[in-house]
């Protein structure tokens, strides 16, 4: 308490306004060539959070590499569809065990829509997200966030059960944050990136990417009603300008604290490792 007579310190200044971004990779474990885009991310890039597919079939390279980077925040990216032509993959637990989640052949479904319509017990489905969360970390991973592959929470009862089983492994549900939307239709996947990160709103966002290399081991993937290479093409593009100096450029004139999923909870900003010859915030006025 204050003694009486002697005035109040003057009220600390507010907080300044901040772009708190999230960069997101997505899919490591999908094919080797994915897995060496994301770490060029992230030895070379903007790019802090990493998210593995457990049941994908080059998970354990993923994992090999991830735990040879600099400090760098993994996700389990929970994944209950199988959604390429080639390959497919199934769940971590044996069929028999989540029938719910499998077709005919032992195959996760090839769509969030596919699954709905198999009608999934709740059960089934948590009893498999814990099981790659519990493969993930066998295999040396520090997980500490939840995200869903394909966006299947929006199943009934899902999310809540998702946020719930977070917390009770003490990972940040990644659906807590709000994702930057879309750039406008037809731009370009390297365009589009640039256009989202510029974008960035006052607050904490999620900049969800899928950094890839355009070489025959993803060229030869694509989804069921696509054409093989331009899944390839896309996520080599995406790889190019998280890497390249724009985005770099980008991030310091629009003031962007780039950051983790360990950090969102508190006011702190837990950096990003800066790649020589680039900021990951704005200068101060006295630096520029």
């Amino acid at each position: 308490m204050n003694p009486p007579g002697v005035p109040l310190p003057p009220a600390a200044p507010p907080a300044p306004a901040r772009r708190r971004l999230l960069v997101r990779a997505d899919d490591a474990g999908l094919c080797v060539g994915v897995n060496r885009a994301i770490v060029e991310t992230v030895r070379n890039g903007i790019v802090g959070n990493v998210s593995v597919m457990v049941p994908a079939p080059a998970f354990a390279d993923a994992a090999r590499r991830l735990s040879a980077l600099p400090p760098v925040c993994v996700g389990l990216h929970a994944t209950l569809t199988s959604e390429w032509v080639a390959p497919r993959w199934r769940p971590i637990l044996p069929g028999h065990e989540v029938p719910s989640l499998v077709d005919d052949e032992g195959y996760l479904p090839s769509s969030t829509a596919e699954l709905h319509r198999r009608t999934p017990a709740l059960p089934e489905l948590l009893a498999e997200v814990e099981a790659q969360l519990r493969h993930a970390r066998s295999a040396g991973l520090r997980v500490t966030y939840l995200d869903e592959h394909m966006g299947f929470g929006w199943l009934p009862g899902v999310r809540e059960a998702l946020v719930a089983l977070a917390r009770r492994e003490g990972l940040v549900p990644a659906e807590e944050c709000a994702v930057l939307p879309e750039a406008p239709e037809g731009t370009p996947p390297g365009p589009a990136l640039l256009h989202r990160l510029a974008a960035a709103p006052i607050g904490t966002a999620v900049l969800v990417t899928h950094p890839g290399l355009d070489e025959p081991e993803l060229r030869a993937m694509h989804e069921r009603h696509g054409r093989p290479g331009e899944v390839a093409v896309a996520r080599d593009a995406e790889r190019a300008a998280l890497t390249g100096p724009e985005a770099r450029r980008l991030v310091a004139a629009v003031g962007i604290d780039l950051a983790r999923f360990t950090s969102i909870h508190d006011g702190a900003v837990e950096p990003v490792p800066a790649v020589p010859g680039f900021r990951t915030s704005a200068p101060r006025g006295d630096e520029r």
